[in-house]
């Protein structure tokens, strides 16, 4: 299990996002919501799951992860009651590049932040994305993370890239509402 970063309050959002080098994609964390998952094929294969919950009480862990080699985890406080507006997942489609395509969204509220989750199986951070502050970010064991927000970036979430050394990417982009 994880502690989710900081601490956390009854009715707090918290997004996971897990890794791991295999086709199936981590386990969904007990009581979690899955949002998305996807798989990418080059000559490793790498699977990303990217869930949530509204937490029930104070300083909750996340558990019930199985077969991840590295969790992301962060915790927002002041979200709307129907947290998680759009959120989207993109990979590589099995080719090494250099850039990191984070999926566009078409925002549900305008004042919603956006959280990006960017993986790769190279020991390479991806770059952080213009206009966004970094939360967690590094590389070991062969693989690369950055997990970044952008906040209120208005109506859409378009065109935002990241550069890597050469190798196959996964990346997801999730809408938080505000309240």
């Amino acid at each position: 299990s994880v502690a989710a970063p900081g601490t956390d309050l009854t009715g707090d959002l918290i997004i996971y996002g897990g890794f791991r080098t295999g086709a199936t994609p981590p386990a969904i964390p007990t009581n979690f919501t899955n949002l998305q998952t996807s798989t990418d094929d080059l000559a490793t294969d790498i699977s990303v799951r990217v869930a949530y919950r509204i937490t029930t009480g104070n300083a909750e862990t996340v558990s019930g992860i199985s077969a991840s080699t590295r969790s992301l985890v962060s915790v927002w406080r002041g979200v709307n009651a129907t947290p998680v507006g759009s959120s989207a997942i993109g990979n590589s489609g099995g080719s090494a590049g250099t850039t990191i395509t984070i999926p566009n969204l078409a925002l549900v509220n305008t004042a919603s932040r956006v959280v990006a989750i960017m993986f790769n199986n190279a020991a390479s951070t991806p770059s952080l994305p213009s206009g966004h502050a970094d939360l967690d970010s590094g590389n070991a064991s062969g693989f690369g993370y950055r997990h970044a927000q952008l906040v209120s970036p208005g109506g859409t979430y378009s065109l935002y890239t990241s550069t890597q050394t050469s190798a196959n990417w996964i990346a997801a982009a999730v809408e938080i509402r505000s309240s």
